[in-house]
């Protein structure tokens, strides 16, 4: 083995050693460990420094590795502690010609550091230009695709990007290249150079690869142009019709654009162009299941399992949509299933690096398990939907393990630790989302959590900055923009606002953000009382992201204020029917019936919310209500008991509970759900008061005085009305017991 040594340099006043040594003009044999206690020496009494070059390479002797060098003309200093600190002073010309001489050594220091991170951004800005270049000449074609791969996973598209410009350069028909770049170009919201790359894709033979048409019809479709991408689609599959997965993505779009008889037809021709192609099948069966045809679902999901038996994602969609029906013990047997797939694929792999490593004798590298990680994320999310958290963390930590680079993992398991709504959670969330981002850098989506973390955490700079840096790297982020209006509507900055929502409405990404600006923009005409307009902006959301369960709940409740029963019911429906398992609007839809008299309506909502979310505390208070309000005593009392032990930290179900109690005359039992929820911690004001007051309309004084002093302790200031002679409050009311606050849902 042969090494280059670079002549010997004064570094921090001392002068390093070389692995070679010159005795009387003749080549000599220096250990490593005799170099290094020659170097230990130098440090004491300082040492000699000399410039020689290495002629040969490494032989062994007792002491380890040994080099072989030959004399060359050198200079010996004696150091003094005052040449030391000259040579110093000259070993860093450079920034004292810049920044000026000083006596310290922390400014030394402090302006050293900052000249190298001023030459670290020169370095980085001639990157792209220089070093990707020299980077494309040294590597083949399949290399610099494996390049893009990694640096595309590490969140380096810019410098992917880079690289394929430098690698056309040399190869300016690499169709592949081409296709690649555009796909990257378009991921980063530049458009019209990714539009360019394909064309010149297209241009190269006469004709596009059916590949390159159905990339450049992604595009189109990102950008909002349907027809354009019918047409390119139409080129693809006339330029292969046997390309199943050009099919299958022009199905998806006719999907997405509520065109399900055209998907269907489109994922027919795509299962008909190849039958072992598994996604198609997967794809087709999301959309029976979306529209209701279960059944229909169940047997596609089965062809593609047996088509593919080691196909994850299949299994996860079957699983989710069982979920979805609410068959959990079917659901769970198929995500079991698929973790035995999995398994028996990393079992495999781990096999294959073994034979691969068995002659180096080294342990194999740790290698990914994305599709196992996919599945025990969704998993996890599952069963923490439905309360078993404890169980849901699990499996959210092993997806983590199985897949660091799956950013859905983190953000998953980040929500649910921050739904515990403290200070620590939040905290908690936080660092998960930067251990994410540590293994996922520049990913949008954690980004964002992180951003909107900070803002929970009232560090509101620190979130703007982090947005300004999103819209950076992809300036039409709607998800971002929307971000940024809300917080300038906080500022009390409407018009600034209005400007990020129009934005993120009219250029933003296509998707669920981009039909959150149109309803941020709707709510702003709103408040300036331009109904008609308010209505065509919701109207217009829901064409660029169709069945968006979110943003149809938000157009029916301004319908239930400004329209119709008939479309605020309507619009009710369709955003129960795009997202079964959202609860907030099975729980709007039951309040809104339960006002309007409908109370079998009502019931069936709130019951379908808590299938949705068994641990929403609203869910069961609302249904509990509404039991006590139609005379049912019993199945009240059997739903709050129900509720207590589902939701066992929450003060205000307690509260209403023991109400509830008082109204019907069990005092004693009231008392006793009155004592546990005190103890919940932190301590619900409105449940002291209400105890306090039941204390006094029973006569005992004494109770109430204590309770009073008991809220003092901790901290909490008293409500006006209880400020003044609480006897007085009481006889002033009329009736039996009520409520200190009204419940707000």
């Amino acid at each position: 083995m042969y090494l280059r040594v670079i002549p010997n340099k004064l570094v921090c006043g001392r002068a390093h050693l070389s692995r070679y040594d010159l005795v009387g003009g003749s080549r000599t044999k220096i250990s490593v460990a005799e170099v290094r206690r020659r170097e230990t020496l130098s440090v004491k009494r300082g040492a000699s420094q000399r410039q020689c070059t290495v002629i040969s390479g490494t032989t062994k002797d007792g002491s380890g590795e040994s080099f072989k060098a030959k004399p060359k003309r050198h200079q010996v200093f004696g150091y003094t502690k005052d040449r030391l600190e000259t040579r110093e002073i000259l070993r860093n010309k450079e920034i004292l010609t810049k920044f000026g001489t000083t006596s310290t050594t922390e400014k030394m220091k402090e302006r050293r550091e900052s000249f190298d991170s001023e030459t670290a951004e020169v370095k980085a800005t001639e990157r792209d230009e220089t070093f990707w270049a020299v980077e494309a000449n040294q590597l083949s074609a399949r290399q610099v695709q494996a390049k893009v791969k990694h640096l595309t996973r590490k969140g380096q598209t810019s410098a992917a990007c880079a690289l394929l410009r430098a690698a056309l350069d040399m190869e300016p028909n690499n169709l592949f290249h081409l296709t690649t770049l555009g796909s990257l170009e378009a991921k980063r919201g530049r458009l019209s150079r990714g539009r360019e790359c394909f064309q010149r894709a297209a241009s190269v033979g006469g004709s596009a690869s059916s590949v390159t048409l159905q990339a450049w019809a992604l595009l189109e479709t990102k950008a909002g142009k349907f027809s354009r991408a019918r047409e390119l689609f139409g080129e693809a599959v006339k330029a292969d019709p046997r390309h199943a997965p050009a099919w299958q993505a022009w199905a998806i779009m006719e999907r997405d654009q509520g065109q399900l008889d055209r998907a269907r037809c489109y994922f027919k021709k795509a299962v008909a162009a190849d039958e072992s192609h598994t996604p198609s099948k997967q794809a087709w069966a999301l959309l029976e299941a979306r529209a209701g045809e279960t059944e229909t679902a169940r047997q596609l999901f089965q062809s593609a399992v047996d088509a593919q038996p080691d196909h994850i994602p299949s299994w996860q969609a079957w699983a989710e949509m069982e979920w979805g029906c609410g068959n959990r013990k079917r659901s769970r047997q198929l995500y079991k299933q698929g973790m035995q797939c999995a398994m028996a694929q990393v079992k495999q792999q781990k096999r294959q690096q073994m034979k691969t490593q068995q002659q180096q004798r080294q342990s194999p590298p740790r290698r990914r398990q994305p599709f196992l990680g996919c599945l025990l994320t969704s998993w996890g999310s599952s069963e923490a939907e439905i309360g078993n958290s404890k169980t849901g963390m699990q499996l959210l930590r092993t997806a983590v393990d199985a897949d660091p680079f799956n950013a859905q993992a983190w953000l998953m398991w980040a929500r649910w630790v921050e739904d515990r709504g403290t200070i620590t959670a939040l905290e908690q969330a936080q660092e998960i989302v930067n251990v994410g981002l540590r293994h996922c850098p520049g990913n949008q989506q954690l980004m964002h959590t992180r951003a909107m973390l900070l803002l929970h955490l009232k560090k509101r700079e620190e979130a703007r900055a982090i947005l300004q840096d999103l819209l950076k790297s992809d300036h039409l982020n709607a998800h971002a923009l929307h971000t940024l209006g809300l917080m300038a509507q906080v500022d009390a900055e409407p018009q600034t606002a209005l400007k990020f929502f129009k934005e993120g409405a009219l250029y933003g990404h296509r998707g669920s953000a981009k039909a959150k600006c149109y309803g941020a923009w709707a709510l702003y005409l709103t408040t300036l009382q331009q109904i008609d307009e308010a209505r065509e902006m919701y109207r217009k959301g829901d064409e660029v992201f169709p069945g968006y369960g979110t943003h149809l709940r938000h157009w029916a409740l301004f319908e239930k204020k400004h329209g119709s029963k008939e479309d605020a019911r309507d619009l009710f429906e369709q955003a129960a029917e795009a997202n079964p398992e959202d609860y907030r609007t099975w729980l709007q839809w039951g309040l809104w019936e339960r006002a309007n008299r409908n109370m079998e309506a009502a019931r069936t909502c709130f019951n379908r919310g808590l299938c949705a979310r068994p641990v929403n505390p609203f869910c069961w208070l609302s249904l509990a209500l509404l039991e006590a309000a139609t005379g049912e005593m019993s199945t009240a009392r059997d739903v709050f008991e129900r509720a207590t032990r589902k939701c066992k930290r929450v003060a205000l179900l307690w509260m209403e509970f023991a109400l509830f109690e008082a109204r019907v005359g069990n005092l004693d039992r009231a008392r006793e759900l009155f004592s546990i929820g005190s103890s919940i911690s932190p301590a619900h004001l409105p449940l002291f008061e209400a105890w306090a007051l039941f204390e006094i309309h029973n006569g005992e004084q004494e109770r109430a005085n204590k309770i009073l002093t008991r809220l003092e302790v901790l901290g909490y200031s008293l409500s006006s009305f209880l400020h003044e002679d609480l006897s007085e409050v009481v006889r002033s009311r009329s009736g039996g017991m009520t409520r200190p606050h009204e419940t707000c849902v």
